[in-house]
Parts: structure tokens; C-alpha cells; sequence
């Protein structure tokens, strides 16, 4: 009994994503695309969908494989940068070859960075990104947070989870006027 293509394919997306992380699960995606050449295809769709850099050497390797099959950054709709251990992530030109991007993950001390890093100056090719999540992160100050969310000029969606700001509290709150 043969299953048509279709079925095949709705197995594949349903049963490769791990639910409990919200990742997908690559052995099996990888078991998929050897089984049935026709499967390839859809294995790259569900393999380069979300990408997930937690280390410089998962940058370094992805940046490598972008760079030696670029067709595979159209593959490429959602980014997340979360390194497992406070560090800097070299990350910018790798995501600068991902121009499809429609969703972008932080979880980032931008304190860590140089500051045009922080700034999103080097992030203004995200024309296509919609939804950009900070989870976690901690800027200098305010401007460095807005200069990051201006890098993303087609932005719909802002959604902040424990972003901290490392601002000092003025020395002398001066004279406050009441309200009313």
C-alpha cells in the first residue's frame, strides 16, 4: 500500500515537532529526508524553518552550511538567539544572508556587545521581519532598545519578556511636582 505525497508530508510536519519545546525534532527530520528522495524537500522546509543559535560554533556551522548552499537561507522564516551561558554570540553576519526572516527570537545581555552591535545598525536588512521577541535581555539604556526595535522597519508584533534596562536611578529625585 502506497500513502499519497500529501499524507506523507502532513505526518512529517505534525510528527517532527517536539511539543514540550517548541523545536523541531532533527534526528527525525533527518531520518525523513533519507527514507524518500521526495521527501527532501520537505524535510529542508520543516528543518530550516525555525532556527535556533545558542553557541558560536552552532553559528559558525550554520553560517558555513548558508554558505555553501545559499538557496537554503529562503528555508529560513524564524531566527532565535539564546546562548546557553552568558556570552557574546557572533551572530549579525549570518543573519544578514537570512533576508526571508519573518520572526526574530533575542535572549541576549546587549551590556556584552559593542555598542553598534546593540544599536541594530547592522540589522537593517530586516525588511521582511514581523514579529520580534526579547526574552530575557538586558540593554545600557532605553535608546539602545529602540535604536534595536528601528532595525526592524516592517515590525507588527513587540513582544517583551523580562527585558531589564541597567540605568542608574538618578542621585537626587530634585523637586517633584504634584499631579494635579
Amino acid at each position: 500500500m502506497r500513502l499519497p505525497m500529501e499524507v506523507l508530508e502532513h505526518i512529517m510536519d505534525s510528527g517532527t515537532q517536539d511539543p514540550t519545546l517548541d523545536l523541531m525534532v532533527y534526528p527525525t527530520l533527518l531520518a525523513w529526508s533519507l527514507t524518500l528522495r521526495a521527501l527532501v524537500p520537505r524535510s529542508r522546509i520543516n528543518l530550516f524553518k525555525h532556527v535556533l543559535i545558542r553557541t558560536n560554533r552552532q553559528a559558525q556551522s550554520f553560517e558555513t552550511i548558508i554558505g555553501a548552499k545559499p538557496y537554503l537561507a529562503a528555508y529560513v522564516v524564524e531566527v532565535t538567539v539564546t546562548p546557553l551561558r552568558p556570552q557574546v554570540l557572533s551572530f549579525a553576519l549570518l543573519l544578514r544572508a537570512l533576508t526571508g526572516l519573518k520572526h526574530v527570537t533575542f535572549g541576549l545581555d546587549w551590556t556584552r556587545y559593542p555598542s553598534w552591535y546593540a544599536s541594530g545598525a547592522h540589522m537593517t536588512c530586516f525588511k521582511a521581519v514581523r514579529r520580534l521577541k526579547l526574552v530575557g535581555n538586558t540593554f545600557n539604556n532605553v535608546a539602545d532598545l529602540i535604536r534595536l526595535v528601528r532595525a526592524f522597519p516592517e515590525l507588527e508584533t513587540l513582544v517583551m519578556v523580562d527585558v531589564k534596562l541597567n540605568v542608574e536611578p538618578p542621585k537626587s529625585p530634585g523637586r517633584v511636582r504634584p499631579l494635579c
